[in-house]
Formats: structure tokens, sequence, C-alpha cells
């Protein structure tokens, strides 16, 4: 019981994910949507925001790791590894 508490439903993991997208400094975000939601490939979005591919990649690492950090915080198994 205790770990179904822990447990987020779906819709909740997606509120999280679209808050921490939404909490990025701005052109974070705009390289994260370009790249994992409007499927652009890292040297299109360098080109067309005149940005090293370099930037693009590091941008992406910035905000994959913030996402990363919130959702483990919610994600965590509980004590008998479920």
């Amino acid at each position: 019981k205790d770990g179904n508490k822990n447990r987020l439903r779906e819709q909740d993991i997606e509120k999280i994910i679209s808050e921490v997208i939404n909490s990025l400094p701005e052109k974070c975000r705009e390289i994260f949507i370009r790249i994992r939601e409007e499927k652009q490939s890292y040297a299109q979005v360098a080109k067309e925001l005149k940005i090293s591919i370099n930037t693009v990649d590091v941008q992406v690492q910035k905000a994959v790791t913030r996402l990363r950090d919130m959702l483990s915080r919610y994600l965590k198994p509980d004590k008998n590894g479920s």
C-alpha cells in the first residue's frame, strides 16, 4: 500500500515533465523542445539559432539532467525494490 502512495500516475509524471520544461531557461527550453518534441537535428537547431552544435548538446544535456533529477525524486523504488 505504501508503495502505491509513492507511485505517480502517468498524468502526474507528464505534469512534472511539463513544469520542469517550463522552468528551464528560455534558450535551453527552446533547444530542448526543438530537439525532443519537434524532432529537429542538432545541426538544424544550431544553424537556425546561429549557435554551435556543441552548445545545442550542452543545453539538451542540462535539460535532461534537470528532468532526471526532478523525476528521480518521485520515482524512487520503495524499500522492497519495486
